[in-house]
């Protein structure tokens, strides 16, 4: 019988933690740095697909993934010994991006990855569970997936679910992403202990779409957000901001990964319509790995005119981006579909105001601190943008809410509130 007092033995899936790092790969890099810490976390594995990662590999990877330097990790397809070993590399977060567009359009590339990856994490596993066996420990380990699909385990599993937009937006999905998450993630609910949601939203999705009859089974673990977004003196902010001709308050910031869900071409759309004499002091700032289905995207940007102007960083190292945050007059998110909506709150810690949609997840994260406006109609976020950045006093009062608004979400918190799902797991194991 499990024992509530007793440290949890956990295994936490690390695949996410490949380059270039995006929210999943964040979430999971946080509750790391947390249960690293954290008593009531034992013994503690981290798995990809070359086996496990012990905690003095994982403290490593935490410390990079803090400094904002997983991006630009050297990133061999077949191996991650160089990541294992701390070695530096020359590969940034766009190259990778790239290279790994190019694979996902190379036929059943992505099933034999998806193959040897299971292959090796089962393996790994077993061995475990062997060797777990031999040593008579007194509690059990409990997997948890931070990226929604768990290798078999016949152990307590945890698996957390951030969006469902591969089902409610598959046009904005590479079609083998989509396969592969129709074939496994409704097995992967099936045979999961507990289930975690990153926000409301998503638990009502999950039930709503009738992927989970059991609402017990499923809890909601609000993301945190990391101290280092901050409000940034003039002087930390010079740098950041010379090497892109910016200033401080004179420029729109989008923060994305450039594909369709991200909703790039309405706010481009909205931008182009605003007067010249606004854009020509706020040019927009396009910051994000390269994704996929976006030649439109370019295309549009590129037949942009004076005095409207669009900068694109490509993806940025986490100083980087923080700088570019605190920053920007306006943060503009104006995704169709989010499971939470990371950079909402990373903005608003940043002291910087923020428009985003009104729809899905973002008007639950954001609440009232945030400019909230209908995400099709590009006329309210051009009014939005407008609005921001011409009131100061409607600027200022959204800036000062927005830092409150932060303080909420920690990964303190998260890290606590996910533990006693696994203590919850562990129990409906048993039973």
């Amino acid at each position: 019988m499990t024992d509530d007092n007793n440290p949890l033995n956990l295994i936490l899936a690390t695949d996410s933690l490949y380059p270039p790092l995006t929210g999943i790969g964040y979430y999971t890099a946080h509750l790391l740095d947390e249960f690293l810490r954290h008593p009531g976390i034992g013994q503690l594995r981290g798995l990809d697909d070359h086996g496990f990662s012990e905690r003095e590999q994982l403290t490593q990877l935490v410390k990079l993934a803090k400094q904002g330097q997983l991006g630009w990790l050297p990133h061999d397809l077949d191996s991650l010994e160089e990541k294992r070993n701390g070695q530096n590399g020359t590969l940034n977060g766009d190259v990778v991006s790239a290279l790994k567009k190019v694979l996902r359009h190379v036929p059943g590339m992505s099933a034999l990855s998806a193959y040897r990856r299971d292959r090796r994490q089962r393996a790994a596993l077993e061995q475990n569970k062997s060797t777990s066996a031999q040593r008579n420990l007194s509690q059990p380990w409990l997997l948890h997936a931070p990226n929604y699909v768990p290798p078999a385990h016949d152990g307590p599993t945890v698996i957390t679910i951030h969006d469902l937009s591969h089902l409610r937006h598959p046009e904005t999905h590479p079609k083998e992403r989509i396969d592969w998450l129709n074939h496994h993630l409704p097995r992967a609910i099936a045979q999961a202990s507990a289930i975690i949601s990153v926000s409301e939203f998503t638990r009502r999705e999950l039930l709503d779409l009738a992927l989970v009859d059991d609402p017990d089974k499923i809890s909601v673990c609000h993301n945190g957000c990391d101290p280092s977004f901050r409000v940034h003196t003039d002087a930390e902010l010079s740098g950041e901001l010379d090497k892109w001709g910016l200033r401080r308050g004179g420029y729109i910031l989008s923060v994305a990964t450039l594909e369709p869900r991200k909703n790039m071409e309405r706010l481009l759309d909205a931008y182009e319509a605003l007067p010249e004499a606004v854009a020509r002091n706020y040019p927009l700032v396009l910051t994000g790995a390269d994704g996929w289905k976006n030649d439109s995207l370019r295309q549009h940007i590129a037949r942009l005119s004076l005095p409207h102007r669009v900068i694109t960083t490509g993806y940025l190292e986490r100083p980087q981006l923080q700088s570019l945050l605190a920053g920007a007059g306006v943060f503009a998110y104006l995704s169709i579909y989010e499971g939470f909506g990371l950079p909402v709150i990373e903005a608003m810690a940043s002291g910087t105001p923020v428009l985003t949609s009104n729809t899905t997840s973002l008007k639950e994260v954001a609440g009232d601190c945030g400019f909230t406006v209908d995400p099709l109609d590009v006329d309210a976020i051009r009014g939005g943008l407008f609005a921001l950045l011409e009131d100061k006093t409607l600027a200022a009062a959204y800036r000062e809410k927005g830092l409150t608004r932060s303080t909420q979400f920690s990964w303190a918190r998260c890290a606590g509130e996910t533990l006693e799902v696994y203590r919850r797991a562990m129990r409906r194991h048993e039973n």
